[in-house]
């Protein structure tokens, strides 16, 4: 990943900061309402809000087919496999080794980079000896003896793994696939295309039925909704996109030289062939 300075780096501060205490919100969430609905109808709520708000300041629906399915795709990924399985797995695991298992994200994300064609990454030996290192660094800080994990309920760290699997893969997918959509309507789109997911998921398991609104369950949803979503998301959301911006005006700016060089005898290169 290339050095994060000026506002992505801010972005990704305040998703550090932010994200940290949702773990607790969200495990005193599961504690009062079914998860996959918390999860969902938390996303559907930020996802609204953020995209009027951000159409009330002069953002724009995406125009290209290729943006709405980009968006939609990494919704899919990084909320309904990601997001929602971390909520369903903090039934069964402590909030604290959730966030811990929730670390190996950026071990799956350099994995996906290397062996996913077209990105900057190569699956060599270091590569795989850091991720090796990496994950028992993670079972450290588990702290579970081999013995306490056989006979341990497997249902949270596998729905972990699982998850921060498919949030690393739909974060490669992302900036594989840049689009023209502003940042805060591409995080407020993900959100609702994801939360929709995560709700029809928890309806086809007859969560309705155990669906009650309590003061503790709706404060947990509010905080998540506004520090978890609207602010935490749509910052990770804006700093992938300056880094995906910057990258492509790189290429754009060396672009030129190539054109004025085409092959022998042939005729100018263009742009869009790069």
């Amino acid at each position: 990943m290339a050095a994060l300075r000026g506002k992505a780096l801010v972005a990704y501060l305040v998703v550090c900061v932010f994200w940290g205490s949702t773990y607790l919100a969200i495990k005193i969430g599961v504690g009062e309402l079914p998860p996959f609905l918390f999860a969902g109808l938390r996303f559907l709520c930020a996802g609204a809000i953020l995209l009027a708000a951000a159409l009330a300041l002069g953002d724009r629906l995406p125009r290209r087919l290729t943006d709405w399915r980009t968006q939609a795709v990494v919704g899919v990924l990084l909320l309904t496999g990601g997001n929602a399985f971390v909520v369903w797995a903090e039934q069964y695991t402590a909030s604290g080794v959730a966030s811990i298992f929730v670390v190996t994200v950026a071990l799956w994300m350099a994995f996906f980079d290397a062996v996913i064609p077209g990105g900057s990454g190569d699956l060599n030996w270091r590569v795989a000896t850091g991720l090796v290192i990496g994950f028992l660094g993670t079972a450290l800080l588990v702290g579970a003896s081999p013995a306490e994990i056989l006979h341990a309920d497997l249902r949270g760290p596998i729905a972990l793994t699982g998850a921060s699997a498919s949030w690393s893969l739909g974060s490669v997918y992302g900036k594989r696939h840049p689009t023209e959509t502003s940042p805060y309507v591409g995080a407020a789109i993900q959100m609702i295309v994801g939360g929709s997911a995560i709700a029809l998921v928890g309806s086809g398991v007859g969560e309705w039925g155990a669906w009650h609104f309590t003061p503790k369950g709706f404060g947990a949803m509010a905080y998540l909704v506004v520090f978890g979503s609207i602010v935490g998301y749509s910052a990770y959301t804006y700093a992938q996109w300056i880094q995906v911006s910057q990258r492509l005006a790189l290429g754009r700016r060396g672009a030129p030289a190539v054109r004025r060089t085409p092959p022998s005898g042939g005729p100018p290169v263009r742009q869009s062939a790069l």
